[in-house]
């Protein structure tokens, strides 16, 4: 993962500053024999609220998209918060209202997208809002 993290004025005071948390990531589906599964890891390391998931493949792909909350508190509080069978789909984009408003410092976002059909590239960025 490779994290951006960019501050934009929201309105035109200078007391109001959003501050977005971007993690991109991508592999190619095509490696080894019979494709291989993208499993991409985004922690985050300050309050953020999640605003959306982007998926893009290359060319049409077809299989399974997992999202996974991670949390810090362990693995008996991991949640599977959404799986989506995808077919012939180039673009997706997630929503980040998946039923957890705010990742704490030390939560997790896992992006699971299985070998499928196709093999074509994935690219993947995840969108969020720091948190004072």
């Amino acid at each position: 993962m490779v994290f951006v993290n960019t501050t934009y004025p929201q309105e035109a005071s200078r007391d109001n500053i959003l501050r977005y948390f971007e993690a991109i990531d991508n592999q190619d589906l095509d490696s080894g024999a019979g494709g291989a599964a993208f499993n991409s890891s985004t922690t985050f390391n300050t309050r953020n609220q999640l605003q959306r998931i982007l998926l893009h493949w290359n060319a049409a792909y077809t299989g399974t998209l997992t999202i996974t909350y991670d949390s810090r508190n362990g693995v008996n509080f991991d949640t599977v918060i959404s799986t989506q069978a995808l077919v012939g789909v180039t673009d997706v984009v997630v929503d980040g209202d998946l039923g957890i408003d705010i990742f704490q410092q030390g939560d997790e976002i896992n992006i699971q997208v299985s070998a499928g059909a196709g093999f074509p590239d994935v690219f993947v960025t995840v969108l969020a809002t720091e948190i004072p």
